[in-house]
């Protein structure tokens, strides 16, 4: 079983009254088969009786935050990613609006 999406950050409540006014869920991209590298490296930590380095060697980009506040529906969902795991392509929704986000990056990558 792997455990490289420990630790990160699933769910927020708000809470007002014993009401739930905002919940947000946040869903991560895969770790694997994607266009950047899934490994960051080794952990400092590693050999010194930790148990899981996953959390801190892997990389796994925000894939989608859906936000419910008051009844209503809004999200952000990614499309795909570069090779940085940086997002090309966003989907904003709310009930009343939506739009697809391009994002372009200048890169040199030969310093």
């Amino acid at each position: 079983m792997s455990y490289s999406y420990e630790g990160k950050q699933l769910a927020v409540k708000n809470d007002v009254g014993g009401c739930a006014m905002t919940r947000v869920n946040y869903t991560y991209a895969a770790v694997s088969g994607m266009p950047y590298s899934s490994s960051l490296g080794t952990a400092t930590t590693s050999g010194h009786g930790q148990s899981n380095d996953l959390p801190l060697t892997t990389l796994s980009p925000l894939l989608r935050r859906e936000t419910i506040h008051n009844g209503d529906n809004y999200f952000d969902q990614v499309h795909g990613f570069d090779g940085f795991a940086r997002p090309l392509s966003v989907d904003r929704v709310s009930p009343w609006y939506s739009d697809i986000e391009l994002t372009e990056y200048a890169d040199n990558t030969s310093l």
